[in-house]
């Protein structure tokens, strides 16, 4: 479970705003984007102990199986 957004021309990293409004046990998952389209994406978890986003693992696949998921969906898998 989790949220997914976009930062225009800036790093796939959480923003001052994303951490007043993150939720501990969320994911997190920022995409940077530029005028040629997607360029980067990552993603976040925020750890309460520390008091900051820690950056999670994914792996983003563009088919399931040998399928294709969707005309433009991706999976994404910790």
């Amino acid at each position: 479970m989790g949220f997914y957004h976009s930062h225009p021309d800036h790093p796939p990293s959480p923003s001052a705003t994303d951490a007043e409004c993150a939720w501990p046990g969320y994911v997190y998952l920022i995409c940077s984007l530029t005028a040629s389209g997607a360029t980067e994406t990552k993603a976040w978890v925020c750890d309460e102990a520390l008091g900051q986003f820690v950056e999670w693992p994914i792996e983003i696949e563009t088919a399931y199986r040998g399928q294709p998921l969707c005309d433009r969906g991706t999976a994404i898998r910790r």
